[in-house]
């Protein structure tokens, strides 16, 4: 008799637990498609402000010298936006009249990736005695915005 209550109690035991993970399991897949859903939510609103300021930047960078090449989105935590800008000609001045302008209205990400351009531009004299030029510019939107520049060989290019 005491052997039959045991394995009563032992099953009625195994069956709360049962439920009880039945439960969780439950609320975590509800849990997971609120994640799933603001997840989305973020990464349209990121994707979304930054081609507004992608397009804010283009006829400034446009300006300074430079074209966008193509915008790259990954989906990542948080997402990101990189821009790939190449130069269309010798920016030095233009970026450094830009930046000097007190009536230009740049807004404070505008300013930044000028700003970030130009210290960039400052670099090649340096790489320019190694035999490097700078073939391309990969402009992350995120805050601070980044730069990460591209080198080309002399060689490469059959340049003296």
């Amino acid at each position: 008799m005491a052997m039959n209550r045991w394995k009563d109690k032992l099953k009625e035991t195994a069956d709360q637990a049962k439920g009880l993970s039945q439960g969780v399991s439950v609320k975590a897949r509800e849990l997971g498609g609120q994640i799933v859903q603001e997840s989305k939510t973020r990464m349209q609103g990121t994707l979304d402000g930054a081609l507004r300021e992608i397009e804010n930047l283009r006829p400034i960078l446009n300006q300074a010298g430079f074209v966008i090449g193509d915008i790259m989105f990954s989906i990542t935590i948080p997402p990101q936006v990189r821009v790939t800008l190449r130069k269309f000609e010798e920016c030095a001045e233009q970026l450094n009249a830009l930046l000097a302008d007190p009536d230009n209205e740049l807004n404070d990400t505008q300013r930044t990736v000028l700003n970030l351009l130009a210290k960039a531009n400052s670099l090649s004299e340096v790489t320019s005695k190694h035999g490097y030029l700078f073939s391309e510019f990969d402009l992350t939107m995120s805050l601070p915005p980044q730069l990460s520049i591209h080198l080309v060989s002399k060689r490469a290019l059959n340049l003296p």
